[in-house]
C-alpha cells in the first residue's frame, strides 16, 4: 500500500508543529495526563509479515524455438501499526538511511497504518518512537520501541539447502548476515548436522555433494543472477502452449 505524499507532507509538519510547542506547552502537562498518554502510548504496536507475490512472465525456450512461462516468488515486507489515537502520534526511523516516516490517527486505514519495504539485502532495525499530541502535552516523549526485519539468505536457494530448513544456514530470512563464502557453506551444514558428539556418516554429505556438483550450483547463480536481479527467485516453470 503507498503512502500519498500529501500524507507524508502533513506528518512531518504534524511533527514541526509538535516539537515546537512541546518547548511552550511541556510545563502545562500534569502527572495524570501524562499517566493516560502513556497508557495509550503503551497500547501502540507493530506487526511484520513476509509478503509472497507470483509474478509470471514470457522467456525464450533454451530447449527449442518459442517462449516458456517462467514463475517467481516476489518477496517484501509489511509492518501495520496500531492503535494510534488522536492524542498520540509516532515516528519510525530506519536505522540504515535515516529515513524518518510520521505517523498520525488521520493517515490511518481501518485503524491501521501499513508500511511496505521491498530490502531484502539489508537486516534494518526500525525504531518507533511515540508522542503526545494532546493539548498542554504537545511532544511529550511516552515510549520508545524497534522492529527488526530480516534479510533474505542467498544460501536458502542453493540446492544444497532444499529440504533443510532447520538448519540455520538454510533458512530463507535471517536476521544477521552470515561472515563465510557460499564455498564453506555445504562444510557448515555437515558439521551442524553432524551435531557436536557425532562423527560424520560414511555417505555423501554435503561437502562431497557440493565437489560433485560444482558445475550446476555455478549455473544455478548465473540464472538467479541474471533473471532475478537479487530481488525475485525462480520457483519453476512450465512450456506453453
Amino acid at each position: 500500500m503507498k503512502i500519498h505524499n500529501k500524507k507524508l507532507l502533513l506528518g512531518s509538519f504534524i511533527t514541526f508543529i509538535a516539537m515546537f510547542l512541546f518547548a511552550i506547552n511541556v510545563q502545562a502537562c500534569t502527572d495524570q495526563q501524562i499517566f493516560e498518554l502513556r497508557e495509550a502510548g503503551r497500547l501502540v504496536r507493530t506487526t511484520i509479515e513476509v509478503v509472497e507475490r507470483v509474478v509470471e512472465f514470457e522467456a525464450p525456450d533454451e530447449y527449442g524455438p518459442g517462449t516458456v512461462t517462467v514463475e517467481l516468488i516476489s518477496y517484501s515486507f509489511r509492518l501495520d501499526t496500531f492503535n494510534i489515537t488522536d492524542n498520540i502520534f509516532v515516528t519510525m526511523t530506519n536505522n540504515i538511511t535515516r529515513e524518518v516516516t510520521t505517523i498520525h490517527s488521520e493517515m490511518l486505514e481501518d485503524g491501521i497504518f501499513v508500511y511496505v519495504t521491498g530490502d531484502l539485502e539489508n537486516v534494518v532495525d526500525y525504531n518507533f518512537r511515540v508522542y503526545s499530541f494532546a493539548d498542554g502535552c504537545f511532544g511529550q516523549h511516552l515510549r520508545t520501541y524497534t522492529v527488526r526485519k530480516p534479510m533474505f539468505n542467498l544460501f536458502s536457494d542453493m540446492p544444497v539447502c532444499h529440504g533443510i530448513d532447520e538448519v540455520p544456514y538454510c533458512q530463507k530470512f535471517i536476521n544477521e548476515e552470515f561472515q563465510f563464502s557460499m564455498m564453506e557453506l555445504p562444510e557448515r551444514i555437515e558439521r551442524f548436522l553432524a551435531g557436536p558428539t557425532q562423527e560424520p556418516g560414511d555417505g555423501q554429505g554435503p561437502v562431497q555433494w557440493f565437489r560433485n556438483n560444482v558445475a550446476a550450483i555455478l549455473i544455478t547463480l548465473i540464472i538467479l543472477a541474471i533473471i532475478t536481479g537479487g530481488t525475485v527467485f525462480v520457483v519453476g516453470k512450465r512450456r506453453s502452449i
